[in-house]
């Protein structure tokens, strides 16, 4: 082995420089390995560390939103037109006439009712339908945001008898809201369904049956959106990629120009490492 003779060959104190120089490259490249491990945990908990904080934002945005919409929901019973409705519902002698408001119909109320969420569902862009039904699950009539047009529907309006939604908001009691979870629409588009039931005692000396239900409706993917822009406001990360998923690891929403993942995906296939250090962080 000529390497070996030539190291044979020379003389001790090189032989010893040689095994010192060998044994600094051994430690370098050791320590060296080690730091590369030990500043690779530091980053990936730090990441960790500002997603979970950043989460926080996102979802305390979410829960800000939620929390308007029930209030919004819950004070509308408290104008006017629905008491109104109701009462030309239970008017027998009259049918669809208001026996305390000379002069009004059911169909005047309706449009008042109109007038009061409109402003609410300019506001709040999120909202895209106000709906009403009657004590059966009958739609009675909805506010639809058309782009920037608001219409009033009040005929071929569905049922909602067979929806899980209608037993769980009649299952309510007063003052009350049903929160549905995301969902689809019928064109595979993200909504949430908020929901109270309506208890408006009719005329003197009425009970205080179940008349109703009142709900909204909001576009899932922008209310979402509206709550990921809190922590970023201000923030010049073009490359930003944000992903939002739900306790079972399906994605609820996808952003960011960069991102690989798609709406099929589970975040534990597409992302392990990171659900796994996630559920470890979260319990």
């Amino acid at each position: 082995m000529p390497l070996l003779n030539r190291i044979q060959s020379m003389s001790l104190r090189w032989q010893f420089c040689a095994l010192m120089a060998l044994a600094c490259l051994i430690a370098i490249t050791a320590m060296g390995g080690l730091a590369f491990q030990r500043s690779s945990s530091i980053v990936t908990d730090m990441t960790l560390e500002r997603m979970l904080a950043e989460t926080s934002q996102t979802s305390t945005a979410i829960e800000n939103n939620i929390f308007a919409t029930r209030a919004d929901l819950l004070y509308t019973l408290k104008f006017p037109p629905i008491p109104g409705i109701v009462r030309c519902w239970d008017n027998t002698e009259s049918p669809g006439t208001d026996p305390l408001q000379e002069g009004l119909d059911v169909e005047q109320w309706i449009d008042r009712l109109r007038q009061i969420v409109t402003p609410q569902m300019s506001l709040h862009a999120e909202r895209i339908r106000y709906e009403l039904y009657d004590r059966e699950g009958q739609g009675v009539m909805q506010v639809v945001a058309i782009g920037h047009r608001y219409d009033l529907l009040t005929t071929s309006l569905e049922s909602i008898a067979d929806e899980p939604l209608f037993l769980n908001v009649t299952a309510l009691q007063a003052g009350e809201v049903f929160v549905s979870g995301m969902e689809k629409d019928e064109r595979g588009n993200s909504q949430v369904r908020f929901g109270t039931p309506i208890f408006t005692q009719a005329l003197p000396g009425g009970t205080s049956d179940l008349r109703g239900l009142l709900l909204i409706v909001v576009d899932g993917k922008r209310l979402l959106e509206n709550s990921i822009a809190v922590p970023y406001a201000g923030s010049s990360r073009s490359g930003l990629q944000v992903e939002i998923i739900d306790d079972t690891m399906k994605y609820l929403y996808i952003g960011g120009n960069n991102t690989d993942a798609s709406m099929n995906d589970l975040y534990d296939l597409r992302r392990p490492v990171r659900a796994a250090q996630l559920k470890t962080k979260l319990g």
